[in-house]
């Protein structure tokens, strides 16, 4: 767990970092869902990867209690 917060933490930075910096950008006119945009960054995207990050994470937890349980 404690190294999927790592993980998370040090690739969230990056692509933040990334996207402000202008190494790569988000096409506001075509891609946007709501407009919203935080340092160039689509307020999509702010919310899709702590999402996904923590879902996955969660399905992990369940897999090993589901895998603990059984024995």
């Amino acid at each position: 767990m404690v190294q999927m917060c790592a993980v998370f933490t040090v690739t969230y930075i990056a692509e933040v970092t990334g996207t402000y910096s202008k190494l790569w950008t988000f096409s506001m006119s075509s891609d946007a869902l709501c407009g919203v945009a935080l340092s160039g960054v689509p307020l999509e995207e702010f919310l899709f990867y702590p999402l996904v990050m923590n879902f996955s994470l969660l399905i992990y937890l369940c897999i090993c209690a589901y895998l603990t349980g059984r024995n």
